[in-house]
């Protein structure tokens, strides 16, 4: 979704839907990726961090959760990564961020 609006163009979402459309997908355990999205927040918020929202939280829980890496170049996420056990995917500038940083 946010990939997808990220395009500039009707040419990019093209370009964006072809690439998406041979990934892989992970199902979504509501029960367990809800209630873990809601304690990445508190522990983000915790640290002096606050995340994108709540759709940040919930791409990372299904990632913790998956043992997945994700695949980010969102300072969000690469702060995040310092906050919990999220294995993450990003240009070194980001990773080299810390929390209370702006």
């Amino acid at each position: 979704m946010e990939l997808l609006a990220g395009a500039r163009t009707d040419a990019e979402r093209h370009d964006l839907r072809r690439m998406i459309t041979g990934q892989r997908w992970l199902p979504v355990d509501p029960a367990a990726d809800f209630e873990s999205a809601a304690i990445i927040y508190a522990a983000c918020r915790s640290a002096g961090f606050t995340p994108g929202g709540l759709t940040d939280c919930m791409i990372a829980a299904l990632a913790i959760r998956t043992g997945s890496t994700l695949l980010a170049g969102d300072q969000g996420f690469a702060r995040m990564a310092l906050i919990v056990a999220l294995q993450l995917d990003a240009p070194e500038s980001l990773r080299a961020s810390s929390p209370g940083d702006s």
